[in-house]
């Protein structure tokens, strides 16, 4: 991966993107985020609760996660 500035990724090919994991229970939040990670080239796999986190990090391990840290459950 060579960064072409602090926000865009170029990413050789898309199977080597790495996946971010949003996990965050406001929606618009989320799609927010989602779309800024989508534009720098990551893969983004989003959770909106406690369960569908650890149903996503056991379906395919990220290689970061954004937490929001006031989720309900």
């Amino acid at each position: 991966m060579r960064h072409v500035s602090p926000y865009r990724c170029v990413m050789a090919d898309i199977a080597d993107a790495p996946l971010v994991l949003i996990v965050e229970d406001e929606p618009a939040t989320r799609a927010l985020l989602a779309s800024y990670f989508h534009a720098a080239g990551f893969l983004v796999a989003e959770a909106e609760s406690g369960r569908q986190t650890r149903e996503a990090m056991l379906r395919q391990p990220p290689d970061l996660v954004l937490l929001d840290i006031e989720l309900p459950d």
